[in-house]
């Protein structure tokens, strides 16, 4: 009992390493600890999310003119990359509407390669799709920007004078999307395009809801992370913008470029290469990013709470800026009306205390009446029809106009105007009142002069430890690009190429990329007219054996077994000090020329097994004999013996005996019903229990060891086969349909 618990936990653990939907192949991809894929299993998972999304409702209707947004990211690579897989299907399910795909150039707020815009063409071209692509500042500002050849330079300082004058990198940020979203909306409307879709995956569209939740822009969830954002019209000839990949993780994204080959480009934006405190949407992201190490979950847990708390509210005023739903009708508890309250009392003092938040207001009209501030009264309006978190921006742009001088002022200019004062006799609270301006704490100035009293020096302490010079993000980056481009790569000579030790490589390989090496497998060279036989044949029999009719079949094979024992150079190991102590203790695995051979003919059913049937040496295979010494005497009793009262179906391949016209017309006349040779998939190892499975199982078991001579090997293989548990059998039966449909899901091609 207690071997039979031990053995069973066993199986768990090697489970926990096979695909969890086919539960056979081993696992290429971990999203978390228990969703283990394979490849052939992972990337149709993948697509189906994104069809299952983009199906939804029926957004897009047949010929519909559609907007895919694509900025080079991973993932609006990979999106491009699935909506020209499903215009490629010739199946129903095949994508109808009418892609045009837009890429807008910032490369004159960011620096990007001098030849990206040439790869971005090259990638469009390939696809095969009509595609645009814009300059920023033009799609901005003009009206006229898809036919203009050659941008005015005007445009451009128009818009670097706007991310100029924007001292906050949070706003910075923020600015960036709106006005790019704008861009986009402008440039669907130019193009006649009803519908967008936009890459934003689940990780992005929960650091954008958290962060924007942050900046005041809560009652905006709904157009943060909804499937589809329409137009203020609500209609249906208004434009929508449709975000397929919201259901997809970034991890399973990674993988789907990795498995299809997918190069993306550089998208920077403003906070790129900055510190995590520098912005709250870097914090944000930092924040969820290490929750979700500990927490696998993070991610679709603020995700769909997110869904559940966006209710679909009647927008009764929009912001002039972002053209988000803004929040009205606030109760005087609000943190908005706080706010503002909090401003009234700064600027008049202690008279607004002795007031409510309405009579302030009406006190600033009565005050007001008599003077002629117009230019003041437009700025409060303007204030006032913008949503909180762009009054942020324009209130940010309005003080640095004013600004008169532009210092470069950091942490050690705080501190040298902390110690300063301090040397002038100054109390810390007095230093801190005093330098208000700088946005200091009163923590940075007691720790400021403590430093300085106790090492007298303003300079930061020496870190402990060295800091990485190899494997940076930049070398982790360029390894992943170069397995990317080619996964054959050898681990050895990369590192050699990238001057890279070789302990580091493997390290930035498994720990950093999450990457392990596989076997390369093999196949049967399937050609285009093979390819299309295959998925015919497939169909035709999937739908002839629907509900557990494949439980009457008897599938036969053959195969050839030598007396030479089985071997398997990457999994044959033998614990040894050294090569040598294991070459001369260990018996080798010998190899002779041309050794003695027999030819095995086995049949497996739901019902049972046949008995094996060994071919005699130098006679060939020929219909007559293959009708005389096989369906004769072994196939025809077994009607009368393993199907005694039950229908069954023959089964067997292609081979030149088994469709000669002698031995169809004997299945005819004997037997009860036979998969044709025209109804059998041509070359199809893949779809035979036989050879897919049984006959490894067969040949592990009585190939162990050497055999001295064929009565020897025909021993071994008669007790082998008959040790094959049946359910065994069964399981490998069972699998048939499911084969069968992976075929016609690869369109006839490889599925393992």
């Amino acid at each position: 009992m207690k071997k039979v618990l031990m053995r069973s936990k066993y199986l768990i653990i090697l489970n926990q390493f096979k695909c969890r939907k086919c539960l056979l192949e081993d696992g290429n991809v971990v999203l978390q600890k228990k969703y283990v894929y394979c490849k052939s299993c992972f990337v149709p998972m993948v697509t189906h999310k994104f069809r299952a999304t983009l199906g939804k409702s029926k957004l897009v209707n047949r010929g519909e003119r559609v907007l895919v947004c694509v900025s080079g990211s991973q993932s609006s690579v990979s999106l491009l990359h699935m909506v020209w897989t499903g215009l490629q299907q010739s199946t129903y399910k095949r994508l109808t509407f009418d892609p045009v795909v837009l890429y807008i150039d910032e490369s004159v707020l960011h620096n990007y390669p001098q030849d990206q815009d040439n790869k971005i063409k090259e990638l469009f071209e390939k696809y095969g799709f009509t595609y645009h692509i814009v300059k920023f500042a033009a799609a901005v500002y003009s009206d006229n920007c898809l036919s203009e050849e050659t941008y005015d330079d005007q445009y451009n300082d128009k818009l670097k004078n706007i991310f100029n004058n924007l001292s906050d990198l949070t706003l910075k940020e923020d600015m960036l999307i709106k006005l790019r979203k704008y861009a986009i909306t402008k440039l669907a409307g130019l193009l006649n395009c009803t519908r967008i879709m936009t890459a934003e995956n689940e990780h992005k569209l929960s650091i954008r809801l958290l962060s924007n939740v942050a900046l005041g822009r809560g009652s905006q969830i709904s157009l943060d992370i909804g499937l589809a954002v329409n137009n203020k019209n609500g209609d249906k000839t208004s434009l929508v913008t449709i975000r397929p990949m919201r259901n997809l993780s970034a991890k399973e994204i990674s993988y789907y470029a990795l498995f299809n080959n997918l190069d993306d480009f550089m998208h920077s934006n403003f906070l790129t290469a900055t510190n995590e405190d520098e912005s709250i949407q870097k914090t944000t992201e930092r924040f969820i990013n290490d929750l979700q190490v500990d927490f696998p979950s993070t991610v679709s847990t603020i995700f769909r709470t997110g869904e559940k708390i966006s209710e679909k509210t009647s927008a009764i005023a929009y912001c002039l800026l972002c053209q988000g739903i803004m929040d009205i009708n606030m109760s005087p508890s609000s943190a908005m009306e706080a706010t503002k309250y909090s401003k009234y009392v700064s600027l008049m003092g202690i008279k607004a205390l002795e007031l409510s938040l309405k009579d302030v207001k009406s006190e600033e009209k009565k005050n007001c009446n008599d003077c002629k501030c117009k230019k003041q009264d437009l700025k409060e309006e303007i204030i006032e029809s913008l949503c909180y978190a762009c009054t942020h921006i324009i209130q940010n742009l309005y003080d640095s106009s004013r600004q008169v001088l532009n210092m470069e002022w950091g942490i050690k200019e705080n501190r040298v105007a902390v110690i300063a004062l301090f040397k002038c006799n100054k109390t810390p609270l007095e230093i801190f009142n005093l330098l208000k301006l700088l946005k200091i704490t009163k923590k940075f100035v007691y720790r400021t002069i403590k430093r300085f009293n106790e090492f007298n020096t303003i300079d930061d302490k020496p870190r402990s430890g060295r800091p990485r010079e190899i494997r940076t993000n930049a070398a982790v980056k360029a390894v992943a690009q170069r397995i990317r481009r080619n996964p054959l790569r050898k681990q050895k000579i990369m590192a050699r190429e990238m001057k890279i030790p070789p302990r580091t490589m493997s390290r930035i390989i498994k720990e950093d990329l999450g990457l392990g090496a596989y076997r390369r497998s093999t196949g049967q060279r399937l050609t285009d007219a093979l390819r299309q036989i295959r998925t015919t044949r497939a169909k035709k029999l999937l739908k002839r054996y629907a509900k557990n009719g494949h439980r009457q079949i008897l599938f036969t094979d053959e195969k050839i077994f030598t007396v030479e024992e089985k071997f398997n150079r990457q999994n044959d190991r033998v614990y040894a000090h050294n090569s040598r102590e294991a070459a001369e203790n260990i018996q080798r695995v010998e190899r002779g020329h041309h050794p003695a051979s027999v030819m095995v003919w086995w049949g497996v059913s739901y019902e049972g097994v046949t008995q094996l049937h060994f071919c005699e040496q130098g006679v060939k295979t020929r219909a007559v004999n293959y009708q005389n010494d096989i369906l004769e005497k072994v196939v025809k009793p077994l009607s009368d013996t393993l199907f005694v009262g039950k229908n069954w179906t023959f089964q067997q391949d292609s081979a030149p005996a088994h469709k000669a016209k002698t031995t169809q017309r004997w299945l005819e006349v004997n037997l009860p019903e036979f998969i044709a040779a025209q109804d059998w998939p041509s070359g199809s190892p893949d779809l035979n229990p036989l050879d897919y499975r049984l006959w490894n199982i067969l040949e592990e078991k009585a190939c162990s060891k050497p055999h001295r001579n064929i009565e020897s090997l025909k021993a071994d293989l008669v007790k082998s086969a008959a040790s094959i548990p049946l359910e065994v059998v069964r399981a490998v039966i069972d699998e048939w349909p499911d084969r069968l449909k992976k075929c016609i899901n690869a369109n006839g091609g490889h599925f393992e």
